[in-house]
Formats: structure tokens, C-alpha cells, sequence
């Protein structure tokens, strides 16, 4: 994420906007207890949105741009 942001920047200056959009949803019931699939899940849908912050954060704080994220949650039992 932060070669991403790093490059964006390079190539426009500054960052105004950043759409925080990952998600990863296993395909098995909860009750199987695919313990390693919640592992890659809360990877991907809660730690890559925070990397993406994390990198743009500095940037943004420099033009005072404000950031909205919105999480998304979904299983099946």
C-alpha cells in the first residue's frame, strides 16, 4: 500500500481522495471452523484498510483532507 500511495503522489502531487475497498468473504459455513480462513479474512478485510491508511495518512494530513471508511461485515451460519 504505501509503494501504491507513494506512486500516486509522484505521479499527482498529492492525494485528495482514498477509496478503501478490500474484502474477502470464505465460502463455508462458521460452524466448520475454518479457523485459518477468519485468519486470511481479518487479513484482508480489516489490516489491508488500515495499511492503506496508515500510508495515505501522512499525505492527507498535509492538504487537511478528512477520510471516510465504512466496513462491511457478512457471514453465514
Amino acid at each position: 500500500m504505501k509503494k501504491l500511495v507513494e506512486a500516486a503522489v509522484e505521479k499527482f502531487g498529492k492525494t485528495d481522495i482514498m477509496i478503501n475497498n478490500a474484502g474477502l468473504m470464505p465460502q463455508s459455513p462458521l460452524v466448520c471452523l475454518k479457523i485459518d480462513d477468519w485468519d486470511r479474512m481479518i487479513d484482508v478485510n480489516i489490516k489491508e484498510i488500515l495499511y492503506g491508511i496508515a500510508a495515505a495518512l501522512p499525505y492527507m494530513k498535509k492538504t487537511k483532507i478528512r477520510t471516510y471508511n465504512k466496513f462491511f461485515f457478512s457471514s453465514r451460519v
